[in-house]
């Protein structure tokens, strides 16, 4: 198991882009979460195409992963009804 991998919830938005291309610079195995496929994902990075709300699925795709970037964000106008209960996934994600 590499001690130095990082999932990135939401690799497909610009801090997530971010992100995945910092950990994947510094050496790091990078699990990059997506709803949809991101064609510009660096090399190095492995895609994980799902919903937050498949946490087991989810787990089970990102174990051993011991850094968590939660870059996951609704559309703005959906951020009071699903910007909470995001979090909340990406917490309980955490903790599995």
């Amino acid at each position: 198991m590499n001690d130095r991998t990082a999932l990135i919830l939401g690799a497909s938005g610009r801090f997530g882009r971010a992100a995945v291309q910092a950990f994947v610079a510094a050496g790091w195995r990078t699990l990059a979460q997506s709803r949809r496929a991101s064609p510009d994902l660096p090399a190095g990075a492995q895609a994980l195409i799902g919903d937050l709300g498949d946490l087991d699925r989810l787990a089970e795709q990102a174990a051993g992963a011991r850094v968590v970037v939660h870059a996951a964000n609704p559309p703005y106008d959906r951020w009071d009804a699903e910007m909470l209960p995001m979090g909340s996934r990406a917490i309980a994600l955490s903790a599995k």
